[in-house]
Formats: C-alpha cells, structure tokens, sequence
C-alpha cells in the first residue's frame, strides 16, 4: 500500500494476485503498447487496402487484407483492455462478445462478395413466343382440378385502358436490376411488346437507382393519353447496397434480435418505438433515408408532369422495395413490394400513418425469406410458396430471388396475356448459381401435396 516502500507494494501486489486468478504481478505496463499497436494495424490496414484497391482493382484481396487487419487491431485492442480494466475485460462475456464481432465481420464479408449481380445480359421473366407453348399458361380459377390462385392475382393497377397484374410489377422490379438501357428495352420489347417504352433510366450505381417504362394501348402513346406508368427502384445487388441496408435497418434488426431473448418490443408500446428510433437516428442514416424518399418524389413528379394523365404504380424489390412503398404511401399512389421489410418502424420518420400504408401497399412476401421479417408490416402481404422443383424448401437467398418469385406467381395463377415462362421458370439458367429449373412442369397450376399420389410432392427436408 505504501509505494514509496518497493518491499511492501510486491507483497501487496503479490497478496491481490494470489486471490484472482486474473490478476499477475507485472513490473511493466503493456497496455499502452497493446494500444497502439492497435491503432498502427488500423492504419496500415487501411493504406493497404487503399493502394491494392488503386492499383490492382482486387476487391478481394482487399476484402481478405481488411479482415486479417481487423482481426489483429480487435485482439491486440482486447489486450490492452485486459490490463487496464481487467475486472470487465478478463471475463468471459467480454471474450465472448469480442469473438462473435470477429465472427460476424467474417459473415458479412461472406455475404457481400454474394450479391455482385452481372447486370449487363439480364434475360426477359417472359417473352411474347409461341414457339415452345409448356411455358404458357393461364389459371383464372375456374377449373377444380387446379389449384386457388393467389388472391394477388385478379388485381390490377394503372389506368383502366392499360391496367397491369402482379406479374407485370414482379417482371418490371427484376428489369430494375438490369445495367446498360439496350438491354432494358430489349427486356421489355420482349415482355410488354412495342407499346412499352422506356421513360427514365437512372445509372446503375446510383443510390437509389430508378427505372421507369410507359405502358400503352395500341396507337395511344402520346404524351397526353392515358397510359400506366410504371416506376421500379433496383434492390440489393452489391456491396454498397448491402451496406446501405445494414446502416438503415441495423438498429431496428439488433432491437428484434434481443426481443426474441427479452421481451421489450412486445411490452413497449410500439409508437414509443418508433419515435424512440426515429429520434436516434445517425445524422448520415437520416441523411440516406431522406436522399431515398426526396429521389422518388422528384423523379416521381417529373414523370407527373410530362404525363400529366397516366395511372402511376411504385414497385421495388427487396429493401428499395419498401421505400417505393413509403414514397407510394406519401404520395398516395399504389405501390407493390416484393421481399420488402416492414413500414411500421419507419413511419415516423417520413411523417405517413398507418391509413396510407393499408390502403396504397401491398408486399408479396415469400415462405423461408427473413427480409421481410425485419420490422413489422402493417400494409397487405401476399404470402407465397417458396419451393424448388423438387418439392423441398429453398434457401432464403433463393426464396428473394425476384425471378423466383414471379416463377412461384405464374406457377401457381399463371398470365392472363399468355406470355411465354418458359425460359425463366423451366429451364436451367447457366449464369445462376441454382444448377436446377425454378418450376417443375408437374407442379404448373398443382398444389403442394405430401400425398404419395400428388403430381407435385411436397418433399419433407426438416
């Protein structure tokens, strides 16, 4: 206790040491060390990823250089706190905390390297062909031997002279994801024919990116007729929307997750909730949220004024998906999302109640998809199957697939315009990672059945 006496501060410390084990007699100080050997592998981290990024343009010996980096500064930080505050940091939950952040730093660069989509050659979800018919059909719901179609399926948007189904919207949401404007057009000279024209056409890395196409009757397509306008907004298909959406839905995705272990969400009043997240907004995740909306109402309003007399539908996918359906809900125009999260917690922040959301929204929600889980959804949803051909339950990467969803709409209703699915939803696409057909042909317009004798058999994979 005496410091001044080096004989009794050994046999103090000595003393302390001999009744916690997580203590040990040391004469020197390692923790400002352990520090800043922390914060020089930070730095160089990121100047090695920087140079390799200019020079060899490898994202991933970047991505594979920043998590070794990340790694090293996180354990050698651990160390410095264990001599500092070894009380808290020497214990096994702080250990423990530390290896999932090092855990979750690995998934998630996993999964970012997932979503680079080849945006360039996208193929047409339907196409005007006759050549091939067992990729056409059409379910209207009045033949007993097949199955009920989904309710989402007689409804229609856009104005009465041209009005669009599901599958038009399913069809416009994947076109949205499509990289060079060529490939747009062909995309829908292929689906809608030539009374679909292109409107707007944003970059494809631009945040949000936006897509708009003009759909009219024959010889009405001047500026002045009515026609229906179709506005989609591109979903996740790199690393910035992937970070995008973490920084957007992060806090409201960590709420949920302590929910399931404590109940809070459940026993808080949900509007307190929403105001509470709203108020603790980062200034730059305020900043995104508003860049997201602001972008949808002004292209939105320039497409009002060039076509002063068109129906206006908003559809996305995915985590766009939903701002459409907030940008639709303000505006008080229809909007479908597909894969979409929930608008409740969101609501505050763009000022809309839950009355615009019931009666402008709807989102088509597959089975095994947990991107529309986060959150919670007060519009429409349109439950949907998520299968594979062979009767057992996809992934969730595959069940948000956009092509697979519109696949499990035309498998189940079918399109009432006899277009041709069969490319997109029988036949195995090369460029995918899912080496199999989205659609059995024993299962076009058949329920799944566990029946030994059903045509399409439910597979038990639980």
């Amino acid at each position: 206790k005496n410091k001044k006496d080096e004989k009794d501060w050994d046999t103090y410390a000595k003393m302390l040491a001999a009744g916690d084990s997580d203590l040990h007699v040391s004469r020197t100080c390692w923790c400002l060390w352990f520090f800043l050997a922390s914060v020089a592998v930070w730095i160089i981290t990121g100047i090695l990823c920087y140079l390799i990024d200019i020079r060899y343009h490898c994202k991933n010996s970047v991505l594979v250089i920043a998590n070794l980096g990340t790694t090293a500064s996180v354990v050698l930080s651990m160390s410095a706190a264990v001599r500092i505050i070894p009380h808290l940091a020497a214990s096994p939950t702080f250990k423990c905390h530390n290896i999932v952040f090092i855990a979750l730093i690995y998934a998630f660069s996993y999964v970012t390297t997932q979503f680079d989509m080849d945006s360039s050659t996208l193929s047409p979800i339907m196409t005007m062909s006759d050549t091939d018919k067992s990729g056409i059909f059409y379910n209207d719901g009045s033949d007993q031997q097949l199955v009920t179609p989904y309710p989402a399926c007689s409804m229609t948007w856009g104005s009465e002279k041209t009005q669009v189904r599901i599958l038009d919207l399913a069809a416009m949401a994947y076109y949205a994801y499509s990289g060079n404007s060529s490939n747009f057009d062909y995309m829908l000279e292929q689906s809608f024919g030539k009374n679909a024209k292109r409107v707007f056409f944003d970059e494809y890395d631009i945040v949000p990116r936006i897509v708009a196409a003009r759909h009219c009757a024959e010889g009405a397509d001047r500026k002045d007729d009515s026609c229906t306008l179709i506005m989609s907004v591109k979903g996740i298909s790199n690393k910035l929307d992937v970070m995008t959406f973490m920084g957007i839905f992060s806090t409201v995705m960590i709420m949920q997750t302590f929910d399931t272990i404590f109940p809070l969400l459940s026993t808080v009043p949900k509007r307190l909730v929403v105001h509470i997240i709203s108020m603790f907004r980062l200034p730059t995740v305020k900043d995104l949220q508003d860049k997201y909306i602001t972008k949808l109402e002004e292209t939105m309003g320039q497409l009002q004024t060039s076509f002063p007399n068109d129906g206006i539908v908003f559809t996305g996918h995915g985590t766009d998906g939903l701002f459409a359906e907030l940008a639709g809900a303000r505006m008080g125009l229809p909007a479908v999302g597909f894969s979409a999260p929930g608008q409740f917690y969101m609501m505050a922040t763009y000022g809309i109640g839950e009355e615009e959301i019931a009666e402008n929204v709807m989102t088509v929600v597959p089975s095994m998809d947990a991107v529309p889980w986060v959150a919670k959804h007060v519009d429409i949803l349109q439950r949907i199957v998520c299968r594979r051909a062979n009767g057992m339950h996809s992934t969730p990467a595959q069940c948000h697939s956009i092509r697979k969803i519109a696949c499990e709409l035309w498998r189940v209703c079918g399109d009432v315009n006899n277009r041709n699915f069969l490319e997109a939803c029988l036949l195995i696409d090369p460029s995918t990672f899912v080496k199999e057909a989205l659609v059995s042909t024993n299962c076009i317009g058949q329920q799944f059945s566990k029946k030994r004798n059903a045509t399409c058999r439910i597979v038990s994979d639980r």
